[in-house]
Protein backbone atom coordinates (compact mmCIF):
# COMPACT_ATOMS: atom_id res chain seq x y z
CA UNK A 1 0.00 0.00 0.00
CA UNK A 2 1.33 3.56 -1.24
CA UNK A 3 -1.20 5.59 0.75
CA UNK A 4 -2.79 6.01 3.99
CA UNK A 5 -6.44 7.45 4.95
CA UNK A 6 -6.08 10.39 7.20
CA UNK A 7 -9.40 11.90 7.25
CA UNK A 8 -12.76 12.15 5.32
CA UNK A 9 -14.64 15.42 5.06
CA UNK A 10 -18.33 15.04 4.12
CA UNK A 11 -19.27 18.56 2.00
CA UNK A 12 -22.84 19.47 1.67
CA UNK A 13 -25.58 17.60 0.03
CA UNK A 14 -27.40 18.76 -3.13
CA UNK A 15 -30.81 19.20 -3.56
CA UNK A 16 -33.25 16.26 -3.69
CA UNK A 17 -34.31 16.14 -7.45
CA UNK A 18 -37.67 14.32 -8.78
CA UNK A 19 -37.14 10.71 -8.18
CA UNK A 20 -36.19 11.57 -4.64
CA UNK A 21 -32.21 11.04 -5.32
CA UNK A 22 -29.55 13.25 -3.70
CA UNK A 23 -26.31 12.71 -3.62
CA UNK A 24 -22.76 14.20 -1.06
CA UNK A 25 -19.39 14.86 -2.26
CA UNK A 26 -16.77 13.30 0.29
CA UNK A 27 -13.14 14.80 0.51
CA UNK A 28 -10.56 11.55 1.75
CA UNK A 29 -6.97 13.30 3.01
CA UNK A 30 -4.73 10.89 2.13
CA UNK A 31 -0.59 10.49 2.78
CA UNK A 32 1.81 8.68 0.75
CA UNK A 33 3.28 6.21 2.19
CA UNK A 34 6.65 5.43 0.48
CA UNK A 35 9.96 6.83 1.66
CA UNK A 36 10.68 9.49 -1.66
CA UNK A 37 7.52 11.59 -1.04
CA UNK A 38 7.35 11.25 2.93
CA UNK A 39 4.54 13.25 4.73
CA UNK A 40 2.68 14.50 1.09
CA UNK A 41 -0.79 14.74 2.13
CA UNK A 42 -3.08 14.96 -1.01
CA UNK A 43 -7.35 14.58 -1.65
CA UNK A 44 -9.19 12.52 -3.83
CA UNK A 45 -13.37 13.05 -3.78
CA UNK A 46 -15.89 10.39 -4.23
CA UNK A 47 -19.67 11.25 -5.34
CA UNK A 48 -21.98 9.14 -3.24
CA UNK A 49 -26.25 9.26 -4.44
CA UNK A 50 -28.84 8.43 -2.06
CA UNK A 51 -32.43 8.27 -1.73
CA UNK A 52 -34.66 9.64 0.43
CA UNK A 53 -36.83 6.02 0.77
CA UNK A 54 -33.04 5.08 2.63
CA UNK A 55 -33.35 5.98 6.63
CA UNK A 56 -30.23 7.48 8.43
CA UNK A 57 -28.51 4.44 9.07
CA UNK A 58 -28.80 3.48 5.22
CA UNK A 59 -27.14 6.48 4.36
CA UNK A 60 -24.92 6.18 6.97
CA UNK A 61 -23.62 2.95 5.93
CA UNK A 62 -23.55 3.54 2.27
CA UNK A 63 -21.10 6.15 2.68
CA UNK A 64 -18.74 4.44 5.02
CA UNK A 65 -19.07 1.35 1.96
CA UNK A 66 -18.30 3.49 -0.68
CA UNK A 67 -15.49 4.65 1.21
CA UNK A 68 -14.12 1.70 2.09
CA UNK A 69 -14.57 0.23 -1.51
CA UNK A 70 -13.00 3.00 -2.93
CA UNK A 71 -9.28 2.34 -0.64
CA UNK A 72 -9.52 -1.42 -1.14
CA UNK A 73 -9.68 -0.78 -5.20
CA UNK A 74 -6.75 1.55 -4.22
CA UNK A 75 -5.15 -0.06 -2.30
CA UNK A 76 -5.19 2.23 0.91
CA UNK A 77 -4.45 1.59 4.14
CA UNK A 78 -7.43 2.97 6.24
CA UNK A 79 -6.03 4.53 9.06
CA UNK A 80 -8.53 7.26 10.15
CA UNK A 81 -8.73 8.07 13.71
CA UNK A 82 -11.90 8.03 14.91
CA UNK A 83 -13.27 11.76 16.61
Amino acid sequence: MLYKLISTDFRKETDTDSEGNYSITIDLTLEHLSGLQKDERFSKCIDVVSNNSQTGFQVDEQRAKAITDFCTKNEIEINEQEP
